[in-house]
């Protein structure tokens, strides 16, 4: 996790493309897969497209998501990715990875009060 600015954090995520398709047979049609994350309650976004590196699959995926959280905020975001055929069928989801980012900012305590020295 890389806090990019007062307003978005970046994320890496990694992940093998499928070699089989939706019923257990051969893949041949791959045509992308897609990022996608969800702020909090918030809706949810998908992040990009990833082209396929081959309609076979079986690719290791690195790729980066830039998603807002600001300065202030402690959000939990999940993340997940899916894959697309050539005919435009998106598969199922994998399983959802949720992280905890926490930009709250941390001050140091007050300055304490009646100090004396006799």
């Amino acid at each position: 996790m890389v806090f990019l600015n007062d307003s978005q954090v970046q994320f890496e995520a990694q992940y093998a493309e499928p070699t089989t398709d939706a019923v257990g047979g051969v893949l041949e049609d791959l045509s992308h897969t897609s990022v996608y994350y969800k702020v909090g309650n918030g809706s949810v976004v998908k992040s990009h497209d990833v082209p396929a590196t081959s309609p076979a699959g079986g690719g290791q995926i690195t790729t980066n998501v830039v998603v807002p959280v600001a300065v202030g905020q402690k959000e939990t975001v999940a993340f997940w990715v899916t894959a697309t055929s050539l005919a435009g069928f998106e598969g199922g989801e994998t399983q959802r990875v949720e992280i905890v980012v926490d930009r709250k900012v941390k001050v140091a305590p007050g300055v304490p009060t009646n100090f004396t020295v006799a």
